[in-house]
């Protein structure tokens, strides 16, 4: 199963950026692996 795990700086990403970031990185992948992707946007605080 592929799989992306962002890590971004607490408050720096709107949900609509975290949407469009997810969806660019499963089209990196391909339609092929396009039901199997899983991409992880985590939020951390700074020092995290």
């Amino acid at each position: 199963m592929p799989f992306a795990n962002f890590k971004v700086p607490a408050g720096t990403i709107t949900p609509e950026q975290k949407k469009l970031n997810i969806d660019r990185t499963t089209d990196l992948y391909g339609e092929a692996a396009r039901q199997n992707v899983l991409v992880l946007v985590d939020e951390v605080v700074d020092g995290g």
